[in-house]
């Protein structure tokens, strides 16, 4: 089947492509994000919808994978975790997680308002966003499939190589995160680590979710993922990887990457 990643909303549409600003809850934050909606061609059909995970600090929300994504009949759904971008609280790593989890909940909550099916809700993560998503997913949270693009394994990189974890971690002097405190951060990591590390995940991951994986081979920040998702698919998972010549950001590729995307959460 042909995949048309950006074309023209269809005139014959009962209900035109269109978007909405979006506010929920998470632990008693007020967090904030944007709904893109497809055409609707009919008063009855839900579509399947993707929340999009940004990374840190979250600048890059991967908007035009996102508009691939509604051009071929998804909602797609952007937020900015607690503390960071405009949403309240305060910023952690472990927050994150709880926040792609409140996320999810809302948009199942919403499905009638919206139009959703909260059946097929999937999930595409970038670096930090493929953290929070595969954590997420380790702690419970049911969805259709996921797309982790360079995810950050920061469990890893805590435990084993700190100096790069203290790189990425460097930025919350830019004042773009509101933080409880100037060491939040890295006491955060310190007492969760362990149990963040992806390997250590994997037990806790459901087998019959599909996750594709997309690793740069330039990719100086986050954990190759290929030898992993080989023992994903020794262990019986639903698991692939795309190994692209590319950096963590990935800005050659965004064709490439839109297409993996509509291509895994259409199966």
């Amino acid at each position: 089947m042909d995949l048309y990643l950006l074309k023209d909303g269809n005139p014959e549409a009962v209900e035109p492509a269109h978007g909405t600003y979006i506010t929920f809850d998470s632990h008693g934050s007020r967090l904030f994000g944007r709904l893109l909606l497809p055409d609707f061609f009919d008063k009855e059909s839900r579509c399947p919808v993707v929340l999009m995970l940004h990374g840190h600090p979250g600048g890059d929300k991967n908007l035009d994978i996102g508009e691939a994504l509604r051009a071929n009949g998804f909602a797609v759904a952007v937020m900015s975790y607690r503390g960071v971008w405009g949403s309240h609280g305060n910023y952690l790593l472990s927050h994150n997680i709880e926040d792609v989890i409140s996320a999810v909940d809302f948009l199942r909550e919403k499905a009638e308002v919206y139009r959703l099916d909260p059946e097929k809700v999937f999930l595409f993560g970038h670096s930090m966003g493929g953290f929070s998503a595969l954590n997420a997913m380790a702690c419970g949270l049911k969805v259709s499939g996921a797309v982790l693009m360079a995810p950050y394994d920061a469990g890893y990189q805590y435990l084993y190589n700190r100096p790069n974890f203290d790189s990425v971690m460097a930025c919350k002097e830019s004042g773009y995160f509101n933080l409880a405190s100037e060491n939040a951060l890295e006491e955060d990591a310190g007492e969760n680590a362990e149990k963040w590390s992806f390997r250590n995940l994997m037990a806790s991951w459901d087998k019959r979710v599909p996750m594709a994986f997309i690793d740069g081979v330039k990719d100086t920040t986050s954990t190759k993922m290929g030898p992993l998702v080989e023992e994903m698919k020794k262990a019986g998972f639903d698991a692939t990887c795309h190994l692209l010549e590319d950096g963590h950001m990935f800005p050659m590729h965004r064709a490439t990457i839109a297409r993996i995307a509509i291509g895994h959460f259409s199966k």
